[in-house]
This record gives structure tokens, C-alpha cells and sequence, in this order.
């Protein structure tokens, strides 16, 4: 098969994550650090689709919210933060400035900008479903994950 009919056949199958170097759907990244003035903080993303993600972070700030992403062709993700992780980051004099993927170490990356005249970039490693939530918020992701399967 000659390489361009592969690349329409794998678009014709929904596997466009393949080739536009999307992080796949279902994959964990985390990292626990110390941030400055925040103190030791715990971040998660979590990929649901492949153009909805779960960010969480737990420690002195506390969060656990849907965002919405693409990725550009440098490997960047564009992403929208709902109105509430606004709030809560505002309240610590934090925001998330960017972020990206790399497909070759499969690793994603944060930069937050906390209450200094400097941003910090974390790297998040690819880890491995923690035991199932349990509550609310468990049932609402598992409805997310559902209809994003039957989507695909």
C-alpha cells in the first residue's frame, strides 16, 4: 500500500491522533512538585477524547475540571479552561500559560505562571489509572468517557 493511501485509510478508520501526534485517548499524565509560594502540588491530565482532557490538581489548590484542547502541528495544545478553574486559579494568583505533548518521550507539559515574576514548566509523565473514583464526579467522567467511545 503506498504510504499516502495508508494516511487516508487511517483517517477513513477515526485515527487521526495517529498522524496529527494527538496524546491518546485514555492516557494519564501526572507530576507532583513543590511550586513556589503554592507549595507541593499534584497534577493530572487526563485525555478523554480527542478534544476533551480532565485537569486535576490537587495540594494548596484544588481542582478537578473538563478542558477543552487541539493540538497544533508544533506540538502545543490550545486548550480552554472553564469559568470555575478560572476562579480557583485567580485565588491563588495562578494561572496555566500553556501547554503541549511530545510524542517521542510521550510525555505532556504544563507551564504555570504562580504569584512570581516567572513561569515554571512541569513535565508530566505518563502514568498508570489510579483505583476508580468513587462519587459524582467518578460517574460524570465514565458518562464523558461512554459517549466519547461511541463517538469514535
Amino acid at each position: 500500500m503506498r504510504p499516502a493511501a495508508f494516511i487516508v485509510s487511517l483517517l477513513a478508520l477515526g485515527c487521526e491522533s495517529c498522524v496529527a501526534g494527538r496524546p491518546p485517548v485514555g492516557a494519564i499524565y501526572s507530576v507532583t512538585k513543590k511550586l513556589p509560594v503554592i507549595g507541593g502540588q499534584k497534577i493530572t491530565l487526563e485525555i478523554v477524547s480527542t478534544t476533551k482532557a480532565r485537569l486535576a490538581m490537587e495540594g494548596a489548590l484544588n481542582l478537578d475540571e473538563p478542558v477543552d484542547y487541539d493540538v497544533e502541528p508544533s506540538g502545543e495544545l490550545k486548550f480552554t479552561l472553564t469559568n470555575a478553574t478560572h476562579r480557583i486559579l485567580k485565588r491563588f494568583r495562578t494561572s496555566l500559560c500553556g501547554a503541549g505533548y511530545d510524542t517521542d518521550s510521550d510525555t505532556a507539559h504544563v507551564t504555570v505562571w504562580p504569584p512570581l515574576p516567572m513561569s515554571v514548566r512541569l513535565r508530566l509523565g505518563r502514568t498508570q489509572r489510579d483505583q476508580p473514583r468513587k462519587g459524582r464526579l467518578s460517574r460524570m467522567w465514565s458518562d464523558v468517557r461512554r459517549e466519547a467511545a461511541a463517538l469514535a
